[in-house]
């Protein structure tokens, strides 16, 4: 008799085993997928993230090329200044040989920051997805940059230009300056970045994902979507450019003993801080 019981316990066993053993093997598979999905999202996010930093980056490094430029346009300034106001008793020639040295290095550098503005934007957004590319292999990205930043020579028009007068001395006798013609150039002694939309890059990235054992389930493949915003901050053109010495680690020197930071600088961002609420996806 107990036999038989002991016989019919087994068989309900195992017949309960065989009932239940589909469900335990879904729900296995679920737990690989849901692993599968936040390891794929984990590695999407941290490719994005260095795709935002990379892009914000190169628009930091833009950024402070373009003050460099800006404090060799007020070095030229400088220099121009000082020639006219300690030798103001020059003949004509001369005083033009210097505005055409200034002017020269001046339209050099203007024309060096028109390249970085007009080039940046489309240099940003081919760094982030080719960083994305590199560590998110398959996966497909978009970008959206904010580098409407406009740096201007006509923001404080009266503090930015400032006339330079000199005097001629014709002849080889001495004349009293204030009794001989002269001279002027209208000099630019900075630039002004303007107030403009935030610094930004946004990149948005997908990743179609093939169930390793739901795809029946599933049905077919399932994308994955991140996305991360950082920002070039800080700085100050201006301010960059009015830092004195002759050369530009004397600029630097001067500006870190003081205390102050005129260099922008990148960093990951949340996204409401860029205006951006969501992805085209």
């Amino acid at each position: 008799m107990w036999l038989r019981l002991l016989k019919g316990e087994r068989g309900s066993a195992a017949v309960v085993l065989m009932g239940a053993l589909p469900i335990m093997i879904c729900l296995m598979a679920m737990v690989i997928w849901i692993g599968q999905v936040s390891y794929i999202k984990s590695r999407l996010q941290i490719a994005v993230d260095r795709a935002a930093y990379a892009g914000a980056s190169y628009m930091a490094h833009a950024l402070n090329s373009i003050s460099v430029a800006n404090w060799k346009i007020y070095k030229a300034y400088r220099s121009l200044e000082r020639d006219f106001v300690m030798e103001s008793q020059q003949n004509e020639e001369a005083a033009k040989q210097r505005i055409d040295k200034y002017e020269a290095l001046k339209n050099e550098q203007i024309q060096k920051i028109s390249s970085i503005l007009g080039s940046v934007e489309v240099n940003v957004d081919d760094i982030a997805l080719r960083l994305l590319e590199a560590n998110a292999p398959g996966s497909f990205g978009e970008t959206e940059v904010d580098a409407g930043f406009v740096v201007a020579k006509d923001v404080e028009s009266e503090l930015q230009w400032k006339e330079l007068s000199y005097n001629i001395i014709t002849g080889q006798n001495f004349i009293d300056p204030d009794n001989v013609d002269g001279g002027s150039v209208n000099a630019l002694k900075y630039l002004v970045k303007k107030s403009a939309p935030n610094a930004s890059v946004v990149v948005m990235a997908k990743k179609d994902i093939t169930p390793i054992i739901l795809n029946a389930l599933v049905g077919g493949d399932v994308s994955v979507i991140t996305a991360s915003a950082a920002k070039a901050y800080g700085g100050s053109i201006k301010k960059f450019a009015l830092k004195g010495g002759d050369s530009i680690d004397d600029a630097a020197k001067s500006i870190s003993e003081e205390g102050g930071d005129y260099l922008y600088r990148s960093a990951i961002v949340p996204m409401w801080t860029v205006g951006v609420e969501g992805t085209s996806y």
